[in-house]
C-alpha cells in the first residue's frame, strides 16, 4: 500500500493543524480520519498508537485493527474496507505523541482530579487532564503533605498489626509511582490469602497500568512487549521457579532496559527496564537472593485477611499513603528502611 507525500503528510497530522485551505470534504480519506478523530482521541505513547476508551471508566488501550473496526464501522458508513484500511493505518500516526508525560498519572475522574508528577513526587497542578497517559479511577484522600501518620487499616490488618511490615508493605508499594525508584525486585514472602488480597486491590487502583507477570514469563519473551505498557508490574500467583537467564534478572533489578527478540520472530525491541517489579513466593529461597541483584525481602507470614473492604475511601486513602511513602523514600535517599 502507497500514498502520496502530500496525503502522508497531512494524514500525520491532528485535524486541527491541518492546512485550511484544503477541502477535505473531497477527500473521503481524511474526511474518514477526522470522523473517527471527532468521536475517539488518539495518542502516540512510546512508539505505540493508544485510544481512550470511556468504560469501565477512562484509560488507554492499545488500538489495533481488530478494536479500530469496532469503533470505526458505525461512523464510517459508505466506506470500503480498503478505505478503511487506509484510514486506519492513517489514525496510526495521527495523534498527538506524549511519550514526554510518561512521569504522569492522572488521579480520579471528577472535578477533585489531580496530576502526579512520578519525578518531583507532588501534584502538579495546571496540566491539563488530557495530556496524561496514566489514568487511576480513585481520587486520593490527601496530598503528602497533607497526610497524617494514620495507619491505612486495611493494610495494618494485612500487615498483622505489625508496624515493621506495615512500613515495608508500603515501602514496597511505592515505587510504582516513582520515576527514580530503589534498586531491587520485591518480593512479599508468606503463605497466606492476604497477598492475594493486597494484589487485587492494587490492580484496582492501577487498572490497566500493571503488568502480571512472573519470572517466568518476563524471561520466556513472549510477554516482554507488556512491560513498555505499563507503569509497573505486580504478579498474582507464587513466582518462585528455577530460572538460568541470569542476565535478565539482573536487569529487572537494576532497572535496566534491555534488548529481546519478539517472540518466534528476529526482529528486536528494547523492553523498558525503569519498572518497579512485585513478585510472591510462599518461600524465600537461594534463588531469590542469588538472582535477583539487590532483592528487597517483605516477610508477611503473619498477615491475615483483612474484614476492611476495599472501599472507595480505603483506596483514596492508600493512594494518599503510597503518595506519603513516595516522598520518604526520596528523602531516605532512594533506598529501602529497614
Amino acid at each position: 500500500m502507497t500514498y502520496d507525500e502530500t496525503e502522508l503528510n497531512l494524514l500525520a497530522q491532528p485535524a486541527f493543524a491541518r492546512n485550511p485551505f484544503i477541502e477535505t470534504s473531497k477527500n473521503p480519506i481524511i474526511s474518514g480520519v477526522d470522523t473517527v478523530l471527532a468521536q475517539h482521541r488518539v495518542i502516540r505513547f512510546r512508539e505505540r498508537a493508544l485510544v481512550r476508551v470511556k468504560e469501565p471508566f477512562p484509560h488507554y488501550r492499545k488500538l489495533d485493527k481488530q478494536y479500530f473496526e469496532q469503533i470505526a464501522s458505525p461512523l464510517l458508513i459508505g466506506y470500503g474496507k480498503s478505505q478503511a484500511s487506509i484510514i486506519f493505518d492513517a489514525m496510526r500516526h495521527a495523534g498527538p505523541d506524549l511519550t514526554v508525560n510518561q512521569n504522569l498519572i492522572l488521579f480520579g475522574q471528577n472535578r477533585d482530579r489531580q496530576v502526579w508528577d512520578m519525578t518531583k513526587l507532588e501534584f502538579s497542578s495546571g496540566i491539563l487532564s488530557d495530556n496524561c497517559v496514566w489514568l487511576s479511577p480513585v481520587e486520593p484522600a490527601a496530598t503528602p503533605s497533607e497526610q497524617t501518620d494514620t495507619d491505612v487499616e486495611l493494610i495494618m490488618q494485612l500487615a498483622g498489626g505489625s508496624r515493621s511490615t506495615y512500613d515495608d508493605m508500603m515501602q514496597s508499594i511505592a515505587p510504582l509511582i516513582m520515576t527514580i525508584k530503589p534498586m531491587g525486585t520485591v518480593w512479599w514472602i508468606g503463605d497466606s490469602p492476604a497477598l492475594d488480597q493486597l494484589i487485587e486491590v492494587l490492580h484496582s487502583i492501577f487498572p490497566y497500568c500493571l503488568a502480571s507477570l512472573s519470572p517466568k514469563l518476563i524471561t520466556g519473551g513472549r510477554h516482554n512487549y507488556e512491560l513498555n505498557e505499563v507503569i509497573g508490574n505486580v504478579a498474582r500467583g507464587d513466582s518462585i521457579l528455577r530460572t538460568d537467564d541470569m542476565v535478565t534478572c539482573r536487569h529487572l533489578g537494576k532497572h535496566e532496559s534491555y534488548f529481546r527478540h519478539k517472540f518466534h520472530t528476529q526482529a528486536g525491541m528494547t523492553v523498558n527496564g525503569n519498572i518497579h517489579h512485585i513478585f510472591t513466593s510462599k518461600t524465600l529461597s537461594n534463588n531469590i537472593l542469588n538472582q535477583y541483584t539487590g532483592a528487597h525481602i517483605v516477610k508477611m507470614n503473619d498477615a491475615q485477611p483483612t474484614k476492611v473492604s476495599a472501599s472507595k475511601d480505603t483506596q483514596a486513602r492508600l493512594v494518599a499513603e503510597i503518595c506519603r511513602y513516595a516522598v520518604r523514600l526520596r528523602e531516605q535517599g532512594y533506598v529501602y528502611k529497614k
